[in-house]
């Protein structure tokens, strides 16, 4: 009896180990993604996409692409405003995230991975574009190769289960099709259908007409955590310079103070929307539009109780390119506290991923001295006070654990609380020396 019972128990036991190794060998759904530029909230894109990180299991990870050799049936397809895919093979390499072949038939297509595979600490990405209207990807098979030849009787069934719905809509240009890109990972110990030691250093897909490659990939290192900092109080060097109170002197933006140091070197963004809000001028005689008073460093002529603002940069910027950027809130004199204002990075007007950047009063350096402003059109005249604050990419938060990169905007809102709005008067950027850098005045 206690024989049979300890067989019995041994039976279980090795009936769990292969229960529990059946389960851990499946495919893994891919369930975030970053990319250069990133996506935006919701509203379909345009341009191309360069795939960065990818999260699995709630681990973020480096990727590199794959080299598509062969794919000879199909349509090579991008997206709109970007450069479209010379050919079949290029659409298929690479991370080039919003590029892919529609329906290659039964043809299939292969890809070299660009190292051989003999163990389950290489996963392998592999993913397919579907109409927006889908919420997961098609089923297809995979072989392994070894230099483009299938290797023995091992397959993989990639189906519906095994992909997440990880990538937001873009405008492709064949009609007006919206696509997503579905991605799914697998490792060595996937495959079944054969016996033995299984080496490879590539796969072949093929599945029915439908079947829509997009990349494939190798899963690197977890990505680094990103630098995190928080914003930094200001102060602005000001020219002619606040004599009388209140001012009525037009002021200009010359110069940043911040406990990192003094930077004359100041720019302005380019603001291209306000949504309501008015203009507060010191000069009516030569009054500029609104988008003028955000586009310049003239400090003391504010858009006040605007919605919602944005604002190009002029070119693309990284969290590792040494920027940092200011804007100033003003408030009326003896009105309480600066407002609540809330950044968004963009990249071509839209939001990268969820990532944000909320200031709060205690952001924001010393108030300047006082000064008049005329409303345009006339009928009020307050007084205003100003604060600047400065703050770089890495101040940035609700992303994903990476570096935020690719931005080449901001769009300026407040909480929609108590119908808070913004008082902005400049935007702007500079930067800042390396650290142990001298600076010579001759």
């Amino acid at each position: 009896m206690k024989l049979k019972n300890k067989l019995l128990a041994n039976l279980v036991k090795v009936s769990f180990i292969m229960l529990a190794f059946a389960m851990q060998a499946a495919p893994v759904p891919v369930t975030g993604v970053s990319t250069t530029p990133g996506f935006g909230g919701g509203i379909p894109l345009g341009s191309g996409r360069v795939l960065n990180y990818v999260e699995i299991s709630n681990v973020w990870y480096n990727v590199r692409g794959a080299t598509c050799t062969e794919c000879n049936a199909g349509s090579a397809e991008g997206a709109v405003n970007e450069t479209q895919p010379t050919s079949r093979l290029v659409a298929l390499s690479g991370l080039k995230i919003t590029q892919s072949v529609l329906n290659i038939k039964s043809s299939g297509a292969k890809f070299d991975l660009g190292m051989t595979v003999s163990n389950n600490t290489t996963r392998i990405l592999f993913s397919e574009v579907a109409a927006n209207t889908q919420s997961t990807g098609d089923y297809i098979t995979i072989y392994p190769t070894t230099n483009g030849v299938v290797v023995g009787s091992w397959k993989l069934d990639i189906v519906a289960a095994d992909y997440a719905d990880t990538v937001l809509a873009w405008q492709g240009v064949t009609g007006s099709y919206l696509f997503r890109s579905f991605i799914t990972s697998f490792t060595l110990s996937d495959f079944s259908g054969d016996t033995g030691t299984l080496l490879f250093d590539g796969f072949k897909i093929s599945g029915n007409n439908d079947v829509d490659p997009n990349f494939a990939a190798i899963l690197q290192e977890p990505a680094s955590a990103p630098i995190s900092s928080t914003p930094i109080p200001a102060t602005g060097i000001f020219s002619p310079g606040f004599v009388i109170s209140p001012e009525t002197n037009l002021q200009t933006l010359v110069g940043i103070v911040t406990s990192n140091g003094t930077s004359r070197q100041v720019s302005s963004l380019s603001c291209v929307r306000v949504t309501n809000g008015g203009a507060y001028l010191t000069d009516t005689n030569n009054p500029p539009t609104k988008l003028e008073v955000l586009s310049e460093l003239s400090f003391t002529e504010v858009i006040a109780n605007a919605s919602g603002m944005e604002f190009e940069i002029g070119r693309t910027v990284n969290s590792d390119d040494g920027v940092r950027f200011f804007l100033s809130e003003c408030d009326v004199r003896d009105s309480g506290t600066d407002d609540v204002v809330i950044v968004y990075p963009l990249y071509e007007g839209e939001r990268i991923d969820n990532w944000c950047l909320e200031f709060q009063s205690s952001d924001y350096g010393e108030p300047t001295p006082d000064w008049s402003a005329q409303l345009l059109g006339g009928g009020h005249e307050p007084t205003f006070y100003g604060s600047l604050t400065s703050f770089a990419l890495s101040d940035f938060t609700n992303g994903p654990p990476i570096a935020l990169t690719g931005v080449n905007g901001f769009e300026v809102k407040c909480p929609t609380i108590d119908n808070l709005t913004a008082d902005i008067s400049v935007f702007g950027m500079y930067e800042m020396p390396p650290e142990g850098t001298i600076i010579l005045v001759q």
